[in-house]
């Protein structure tokens, strides 16, 4: 199982944070370690941070914090994501994914959309996101 995760949106939120300076918000960062700790997914980065050295040192940071690191970064540019999510698909032979995202890239086709949770970020992750991410990984929601 794996997750694709984006930061921003989905791991802080923009109405509690300067436009200038992203960071990751400890109660989003808890929520995704009890999806892992779940259903025990591997994650990759599809997040802009990924092209920012000290974003990206910052993100590796927060997810050892909760004993938590990344297993892969998509490669593609800041306006295929969802090319990079096929090409990291198609190279690794995943089946059992699920998008955390707060935004629907164009390039999102069908089969990436039905395994998108479209986070708001106006709020970031929440236990309503948990709920869709485990039926999409699992397909059953634990009690």
């Amino acid at each position: 199982m794996y997750i694709f995760l984006d930061i921003d949106g989905v791991l802080n939120t923009y109405n509690k944070h300067p436009a200038n300076k992203r960071s990751i918000h400890s109660a989003h960062l808890i929520m995704l370690k009890k999806l892992i700790d779940e259903t025990q997914a591997k994650i990759i980065l599809i997040s802009n941070w990924k092209f920012v050295p000290a974003a990206l040192q910052e993100c590796k940071l927060a997810l050892e914090s909760c004993h938590l690191h990344l297993d892969g970064i998509t490669k593609d540019d800041m306006v295929h994501r969802g090319q990079g999510i096929i090409d990291y698909i198609h190279d690794h032979k995943i089946q059992n994914y699920v998008i955390l995202d707060d935004d629907c890239f164009s390039d999102y086709n069908d089969e990436l959309k039905r395994h998108l949770v479209l986070i708001d970020a106006r709020y970031g992750l929440r236990p309503s996101d948990l709920h869709k991410a485990y039926k999409i990984l699992i397909d059953e929601v634990p009690a």
